[in-house]
């Protein structure tokens, strides 16, 4: 089970390539959330973020916790969060990806959040 303190919000109700995700930050903390999941690709945050402190500035600035990172391989985004200089909460995977060791030797996670798929 997940430790995560708080409630958090997934930016998916954003889409894909919102206009000012320091807006969607913005909202996130006016609400009382303390987290996000972020569903944008890290390529897209990265626009907006050239330096990639300055998103951790941006999550810092409004008491806001990175609890994962849905879009992008596994690779890319425990690249981003390197990038960022944050550990999230969690990584989310939907099938076990070859990068997962590596990516748990560079972090130490509290869970790995899974969507269950049925196949038939």
């Amino acid at each position: 089970m997940c430790n995560v303190a708080g409630i958090g919000i997934h930016t998916i109700i954003w889409g894909p390539t919102p206009k000012s995700f320091t807006s969607i930050l913005d909202l996130v903390r006016r609400a009382g959330f303390k987290g996000v999941e972020l569903f944008q690709h890290p390529s897209h945050l990265r626009r907006e973020f050239a330096d990639l402190s300055a998103f951790r500035s941006a999550l810092v600035a409004r008491d806001l916790r990175l609890l994962g990172a849905c879009s992008g391989t596994l690779e890319e985004r425990v690249q981003f969060c390197d990038e960022v200089g944050v550990t999230p909460v969690y990584l989310y995977v939907d099938d076990w990806d070859p990068y997962m060791p590596e990516a748990l030797d560079k972090a130490p996670l509290q869970c790995i959040r899974t969507s269950t798929s049925y196949r038939t």
